[in-house]
């Protein structure tokens, strides 16, 4: 799928993913822990930020096989009248040896 929309949403959840990385490696700051051994919130996580990280690196990745292609890229060809012509006998023909 090469949607527009879809390729604007993992870029920002790649900017997002990153951007919670570095908030995880600022000490002195409140971080929110759902798992934490330490169990100091003021302390930088390198574990969390690196998670963070590679998940934004993911969608980084994976924005490549949803970018948009440009459309000198898209295989389509307009249509003339001797391809018409040809068509419309093509579907005759069949129609007539059915």
């Amino acid at each position: 799928m090469r949607s527009l929309g879809l390729f604007v949403v993992v870029i920002l959840l790649a900017i997002v993913c990153a951007g919670i990385g570095v908030y995880y490696l600022i000490p002195g700051i409140y971080h929110v822990l759902l798992f934490s051994i330490s169990g100091n919130p003021y302390a930088y996580h390198l574990k969390h930020a690196l998670i963070f990280f590679a998940l934004s690196v993911a969608a980084l990745i994976s924005v490549r096989y949803i970018q948009p292609l440009p459309p000198e890229k898209i295989k389509t060809r307009h249509l003339t009248d001797e391809d018409y012509k040809k068509a419309r006998k093509a579907a005759n023909s069949q129609h007539i040896d059915q």
